[in-house]
């Protein structure tokens, strides 16, 4: 109560205050007095970090006192920096988050800051001051700071596959919440077993690999094993992926010294022809072509083969030179198939010269030599065509032939190869066909008779000693058959049955060649037979019947024989021999008459002897004097017919020639008229 009278009696008389004392402002103090926290403080007291009066924490009103450690300056110090508890003025830095409020943590840079929450990014080595590095609170509490994020949970502490950053986490939630850790992500705490890797799968080590994502760098993952093993260096080691080769390099299954992905490139020894190759890139051998890298284009265009050219610097090969590349040509004359060939890169020609055929021809539409043949064109010039369709050597000389092209000698001949042409009208060279000289195959002169070939002039045949033709036939000999040696000496066609025919004026032999076919020149006419009877005719004018000529039938009646018929009696007409004897005057030729006898005999002369009742063969019927008359026992130079006239020498007078001189002693006419007969 005395201190409220003393505040009452200060405050009612104006007293400065002392320590202790309440004040609103520095003049309400005593000199040596300031007024700090509401009272006047013995001291100066102006640190944020010290108070005076009991109110704000001092022991006694008045009296100066530090602020406890983490207290909060008044006014409160720079950067949220709490009070150390050392003395009254505020810390300028931080130097650990016991300086910092609550939620607040020391930054490197000795200020206090708000802690991080989950997901933020953090760093307790660059972010935490030096006297707390990698151990300040920058988290918020039951926060960690892990793979600089404030993580959910300690994670990775025992789990060496956990991860808290969506950078470092296979999957799942952002920033901040721990899960499995990428695929491939080394053990936190140690390296997993046979140095694999963490499998994206669990936060703790797989037990083995599944593939290279869990096998450390320079490893692969054993696909048999399932063990991470050595990556394998270059050369002969065998590989089957490029995981498992140092370079990354799996060429044609070896570790590669290149990536080796060049046309017709290997890395196989065995693709480049020498094992002691494998793991360095090499050509691919020539020919070949393992990865059908290589275009196969037809041959006919003489392009690419199809396999690998084997060069140092490789490429795809071409067709090489020589082969075929299109159908055989034959050449221009056919002795030789020509083949079509590539001489270069997409260049086929048809070669100059080819393999020339032995015994075909080449056959222009398979351009080959051929196998048969059907003319002689088709066969080589020593070889011909025979009937089987093959082509055969040509022949000697003296083998039989069918043409000249089968001969060696070029020439057939009657049959035969020919030593020469043998083209004279009148040579051979066959034996049967020669007239004599050497065999077959020898050319000399044909036989006599042979028909000319070409004919000679005048159809002349050959003579037997000379090769060419005659002059001039000499004979029916020089002719051939049906032909006669005509007059001028020419070989004519014998005459057909009835043609006129002279064998006396027309035959080169008078009289002895063959004018007529039939062989019988009759009556001046070729007549069908011989025609020789004496009573036979060949002509319409001479024969008893029929007009033809040249048909052999017996002489009109009264014809005279030929030869002469025997008594001299005429042909009769109707038989073409003569008749036995005559029958009358009619079968007597011309100057006789028939006698009794049966013969023709010569009439008789005036004043001979007659007597036609005896010497008549039909009494009283013939002619028997030349005269026609025969009175009184003779032949009468006239009828001597009249009355008193009379030829004989003894009936009449007249003379021995039986004259009467044409008187007639009228006397006697009528006595002798009865006797007289007329022949």
């Amino acid at each position: 109560s005395g201190a409220g009278a003393s505040w009452g009696t200060a405050s009612l008389y104006h007293l400065t205050g002392l320590a202790g004392w309440p004040c609103s402002g520095y003049s309400a103090c005593a000199n040596a007095y300031t007024c700090v926290d509401d009272v006047c403080c013995a001291s100066a007291c102006s640190g944020g970090c010290d108070v005076c009066s009991t109110a704000a924490g001092a022991d006694v009103d008045g009296t100066c006192k530090v602020r406890a450690a983490r207290s909060s300056g008044s006014p409160a110090c720079p950067s949220n920096i709490l009070c150390d508890g050392t003395g009254g003025e505020c810390p300028t830095v931080c130097t650990s988050d016991a300086l910092c409020p609550t939620g607040m943590y020391c930054t490197v840079a000795g200020t206090c800051v708000a802690q991080r929450v989950k997901g933020n990014a953090c760093n307790l080595t660059t972010d935490c001051g030096a006297a707390q590095q990698g151990a300040c609170r920058e988290c918020a509490t039951g926060l960690t700071c892990t793979d600089g994020v404030c993580c959910d949970t300690a994670c990775g502490t025992a789990s060496p596959c956990a991860a808290c950053s969506s950078g470092l986490k296979q999957s799942g939630a952002g920033d901040g919440t721990c899960g499995p850790a990428k695929l491939g992500s080394a053990g936190r705490t140690s390296a997993c077993a046979v140095s694999q890797l963490c499998d994206g799968a669990s936060q703790s080590c797989p037990v083995a690999c599944a593939s290279d994502a869990t096998c450390v760098s320079g490893t692969y993952c054993n696909a048999t094993t399932h063990a991470c093993v050595a990556k394998k260096p270059d050369g002969a080691s065998a590989c089957v992926g490029a995981n498992e080769c140092i370079n990354g390099r799996c060429v044609d299954g070896y570790c590669c010294n290149a990536t080796c992905s060049g046309l017709c490139q290997t890395c196989d020894g065995a693709r480049s022809g020498s094992a002691s190759l494998s793991g360095t890139c090499s050509p691919v051998k020539a020919a070949t072509d393992p990865d059908n890298e290589c275009p196969l284009e037809a041959a006919a265009s003489c392009g690419h083969d199809g396999t690998c050219d084997g060069a140092a610097t490789p490429s795809c090969a071409y067709h090489s030179v020589g082969t075929t590349c299109g159908t055989n040509v034959c050449s221009t004359d056919r002795t030789q198939p020509l083949p079509q060939t590539c001489v270069g890169a997409n260049s086929c020609q048809t070669a100059a010269t080819g393999t020339t055929c032995t015994a075909y021809k080449c056959v222009p539409a398979s351009g080959q030599c051929g196998t048969s043949c059907a003319t002689d064109g088709d066969c080589q010039g020593a070889f011909y065509c025979n009937a089987s369709s093959q082509c055969v050597g040509k022949l000697g000389a003296g083998a039989v032939c069918s043409a000249t092209t089968q001969c060696a000698s070029g020439n057939c001949v009657d049959g035969y190869c020919c030593d020469t042409a043998c083209s004279g009208a009148c040579d051979a060279c066959s034996a049967t066909l020669k007239q004599s000289g050497a065999g077959s195959g020898v050319c000399g002169a044909t036989k006599a008779g042979t028909t000319a070939a070409p004919v000679c002039a005048g159809s002349v045949l050959c003579n037997g000693t000379s090769t060419a033709c005659l002059a001039a036939c000499a004979s029916d000999a020089n002719c051939p058959s049906g032909s006669y040696c005509t007059s001028a000496g020419t070989c004519s066609t014998q005459k057909a049955q009835g043609a006129a025919c002279n064998l006396a004026v027309d035959c080169k032999t008078t009289g002895a060649c063959a004018e007529c076919a039939s062989g019988s020149c009759t009556d001046g006419v070729c007549c069908d037979v011989t025609c020789g009877g004496a009573c036979e005719a060949c002509t319409g004018a001479l024969k008893q019947s029929g007009t033809l000529d040249g048909t052999c039938g017996p002489a009109k009646a009264g014809t005279a024989g030929s030869p002469g018929c025997s008594g001299g009696a005429l042909c009769d007409g109707a038989s073409v021999s003569c008749p036995g004897g005559c029958t009358s005057d009619a079968s007597c030729p011309a100057g006789t008459y028939c006698s009794s006898a049966g013969s023709c005999a010569t009439k008789k002369v005036q004043g001979a002897a007659c007597n036609l009742a005896s010497d008549c063969k039909v009494a009283g019927g013939c002619a028997e004097c030349a005269s026609g008359f025969c009175t009184d026992g003779v032949c009468c130079n006239v009828a001597c017919g009249a009355l008193c006239m009379g030829c004989s020498a003894g009936r009449a007078r007249r003379d021995l020639r039986g004259d009467h001189g044409g008187k007639r002693p009228r006397r006697r006419v009528q006595r002798r008229r009865h006797r007289h007969v007329r022949t």
